[in-house]
């Protein structure tokens, strides 16, 4: 039987990764959107959304690429009021991010997969609650993977 896609082995490659890293000890780190009560003060969600393409280089049935990216989001809820918790929450999401990039920097196979993951874009959406402030980064892991039919 022919592979469709590497995207549910390279999410639990990634989220194995990020759950084995000392610096990710306490956050939640998710394949999938939660409910907001699970989700926890700091967390992050490895794909809300997969966009991809695919392509059958030389004409091969026997060869496929697979170009998908990982659509996430990195969030912490910051006690607290004004800007000194905004910006409080703000640097621990850029924190829990650098987890992220340096994760895939140091293997972008993740763990020797036919894959090739690197970080792509971000952008941050700053928010307040009546009890703190949220900050929650959206980011993109973009993956290219070489599909083999047997």
């Amino acid at each position: 039987m022919a592979e469709t896609s590497m995207v549910i082995q390279v999410i639990e490659a990634l989220q194995a990764r990020l759950q084995a890293r000392p610096g990710l000890a306490q956050v939640n780190v998710f394949a999938l959107p939660q409910g907001p009560q699970d989700l926890g003060r700091e967390y992050i969600v490895l794909a809300t959304r997969i966009p991809g393409r695919q392509e059958f280089p030389f004409a091969s049935k026997a060869i496929k690429n697979d170009a998908f990216t990982l659509n996430g989001v990195v969030g912490r809820m910051e006690p607290g009021k004004g800007d000194t918790a905004a910006l409080a929450a703000m640097g621990r999401v850029m924190d829990l991010f650098a987890e992220i990039e340096d994760a895939l920097r140091t293997d972008p196979s993740l763990g020797g997969l036919d894959v090739t993951a690197q970080i792509g874009g971000y952008e941050h959406s700053p928010g307040a609650t009546d009890v703190g402030r949220v900050h929650e980064m959206t980011f993109e892991v973009r993956v290219d993977a070489r599909l083999v039919s047997g």
